[in-house]
């Protein structure tokens, strides 16, 4: 992708910028990831992690399969824990966890900056089989909509609409609001395939990311990592 449309529905203005971005499969890509692992390495996939303690030699965490039964637990020892699990870490929670007040009643991932919680956003994503394949990644700005921003990307045979949202009961209706936008003016197009969601932050201050506790990193949106200037 060699071009972003940005939309701004307030002003009804309307850019081009030059960029250079490389479109892939992320399933895919991940699936080609994971196949780089050399053999030495013990890979275990759809684990979770229910808690850690501090050992002699580093870090005993407890897993389980992901099925949710708890019937097979494990532990696994390591020097050091890198989490790369998302906005919605179980061991950025954990972390947290250990660190918050009794007396707070707030979730600790809100109370790593008693005075400053770190903003929660949904984003809410569909994706159409089309025929009409535009050549370009679509910022989108609507304050009647969100105060983040929506976006479409082209995929192949489909095209994404997605949007990041403040929580509430109304979030889903301002996504078909801003949906309808777009099918109006041709952007978007197509009959739905799929839809998808996830729960996101918007860190906003150097104080809202947290980069390591002792012998633990977290890479990515566990971290608090996500563009900043994406809703600029």
């Amino acid at each position: 992708i060699f071009a972003v449309r940005v939309i701004d529905f307030n002003g009804g203005n309307e850019r081009f910028y030059q960029r250079h971005y490389i479109n892939i499969d992320r399933t895919k890509f991940d699936l080609w990831m994971a196949a780089l692992i050399p053999g030495t390495v013990d890979a275990k996939w759809g684990c979770r992690c229910t808690g850690f303690s501090r050992t002699a030699e580093g870090y005993a965490l407890r897993l389980a399969d992901g099925t949710g039964t708890g019937t097979n637990s494990f532990t696994e020892q390591a020097r050091v824990v890198v989490s790369a699990e998302g906005s919605t870490s179980a061991l950025r929670h954990l972390v947290l966890q250990q660190r918050r007040d009794p007396r707070d009643p707030r979730d600790p991932r809100e109370q790593h900056d008693p005075h400053d919680p770190i903003p929660k956003y949904v984003a809410i994503q569909e994706w159409y089989r089309t025929k009409n394949h535009h050549p370009y990644y679509s910022a989108l700005f609507d304050s009647r909509i969100t105060d983040f921003y929506a976006w479409t990307i082209p995929k192949g045979e489909y095209v994404l609409f997605g949007a990041a949202l403040k929580p509430g009961p109304d979030a889903p209706a301002r996504f078909v609001e801003l949906k309808d936008k777009l099918f109006t003016i041709g952007l978007l197009s197509g009959d739905l395939h799929k839809k998808e969601g996830a729960l996101i932050f918007r860190p906003s201050r150097l104080r809202h990311l947290l980069t390591e506790s002792d012998d633990i990193a977290f890479i990515g949106e566990a971290g608090g990592w996500i563009s900043p200037s994406s809703a600029e």
